[in-house]
């Protein structure tokens, strides 16, 4: 009940207070002689020529310019671990091991043969000794004498066969005798010659083969032995690990993140008409939270836009001693300087207004005085709006570098700040006086002109 009665009151009072505005309304043109023209406060600022300098401030990503999910080459069951989540490793590192002892096997296997193929090689490099030589000379002195002796007795039974003595059974006898020793005389002759001779060159040639097939199954067998250990490929900090020691894995399978927290870049995707203006230097970044920042090196520009969002992508390398707190992974605002805007037009930030139509400045135009003013009437509004159609180079510290895309600038020209909203075309202008407070028209930038 009270809060309808509180309702009706004010709804009494609004009423009243309307019936008294068309009363005062109606009675104005009595005394005045006609209502007073309509204009509308305005605060003005000249337009300058200048020198801008802005820069755009956009969120980034910082990111490692190494990273790497280190895994096995081969599959097996993981032995150990010898590292910790956070640790900080060297290139070379063993980070993990796979149960190895089928590899090693195979490998001291390996290594026995190619043990034995060597030296049968040198065996066969080296010839045969001297103790062999003396006693194959011995054995062919030995032939000889055998073939010696059996000729002596071929030739006595040959005479006595002939007077008609000995059988012709026993001179076959003796004959065979004598060519057997003949053949055994020629065979121990053959390896003499041979051992004198040395190995020949195809089973030297057989021999060397041998041993490099030994040596390459060696190298096999050594190289999987080494696949059964993970190595750090670069020194970094490990941020991840993803398996523990007993699991089984294929190869390929994840087993630790390692990043290179030295190496450090910001990636930062521009709207391309920032991308045309970005000086490449004096970029900073700064993580907001814990105000750690770092200086940029190098300002690398994809050469093309993304095809969806139409932005380009930049990467912002990192110094190599900044600030430990802007790790990877870390959301950080990135400051790009751009080219300096040399010889512009300025006007305060304020002066610029966006319409349907396009981004306008207010010029405020001055109107010709008439020259009989009416005695009790309010004085003619010296300015009206005139809209110019701009193009918004670049902003910074409250000024806008501006293009006319309509009306000439000029300098000297001046600009609605306060009141650019509620203006329209012809709008008649009543300037303010300037003052400190919000509102007051910019100051011109340093080294700006008019």
């Amino acid at each position: 009940m009270r809060a309808g009665s509180i309702v009706l009151f004010l709804g009494l009072a609004a009423l009243g207070g309307a019936a008294w505005w068309l009363t005062r309304a109606s009675e104005a043109p009595a005394a005045g002689g006609g209502r007073p023209p309509f204009v509308l406060p305005a605060s003005l600022a000249e337009v300058v020529r200048g020198e801008l300098r802005p820069a755009s401030t956009l969120a980034g990503e910082v990111r490692s310019l190494r990273r790497a999910l280190l895994s096995f080459e081969r599959a097996g069951t993981i032995a150990t671990i010898d590292k910790v989540e956070g640790e900080r490793v060297a290139a070379g590192d063993v980070l993990a091991e796979l149960d190895g002892r089928e590899t090693q096997l195979a490998l001291a296997g390996a290594e026995a043969e190619a043990v034995l193929a060597q030296s049968e090689l040198k065996k066969l490099e080296a010839g045969s000794r001297q103790e062999e030589l003396d006693r194959l000379e011995a054995e062919v002195e030995a032939r000889t004498a055998e073939r010696d002796r059996a000729r002596l007795e071929w030739q006595r039974v040959q005479a006595l066969l002939e007077s008609g003595v000995s059988t012709r059974a026993e001179y076959d006898r003796l004959d065979a005798a004598l060519r057997a020793s003949e053949a055994m005389l020629a065979v121990s002759r053959h390896r003499l010659a041979e051992a004198t001779a040395g190995t020949r060159v195809e089973d030297l040639a057989v021999a060397r083969a041998k041993v490099a097939l030994a040596e390459a199954r060696v190298a096999q067998a050594r190289h999987e032995s080494n696949r059964t250990r993970l190595v750090a490929p670069f020194a970094g900090a490990l941020v991840r690990r993803l398996r523990a020691p007993g699991d089984r894995v294929a190869a390929g399978d994840g087993v630790w993140d390692l990043v290179d927290t030295a190496a450090r870049e910001v990636v930062v995707d521009l709207p391309a008409a920032i991308a045309l203006q970005v000086a490449r230097d004096g970029c900073r970044v700064v993580e907001p939270k814990s105000g750690a920042s770092a200086s940029v090196t190098t300002v690398i520009l994809a050469e093309a836009a993304d095809a969806a969002t139409r932005n380009v992508r930049a990467w912002l390398r990192l110094s190599t001693d900044a600030d430990a707190r802007l790790a990877p992974g870390v959301a950080v605002d990135a400051t790009l300087p751009w080219r300096p805007l040399a010889d512009a037009w300025l006007v305060p930030d304020d002066a610029v207004r966006r319409t349907e139509q396009g981004t306008v400045l207010v010029a405020a135009i001055p109107v010709p005085q008439a020259a009989e003013v009416t005695p009790n009437g309010p004085p003619p509004a010296p300015f009206k709006s005139l809209f110019v159609p701009v193009k918004v180079l670049g902003s910074d510290g409250g000024q806008t570098a501006v293009e006319s895309l309509g009306a000439p600038i000029e300098a000297g020209l001046k600009v609605v700040v306060v009141g650019v909203e509620m203006a329209f075309p012809d709008a008649p202008l009543l300037p303010r006086m300037p003052s400190s407070g919000a509102g007051a028209p910019a100051r011109p930038a340093a080294g700006a002109k008019p």
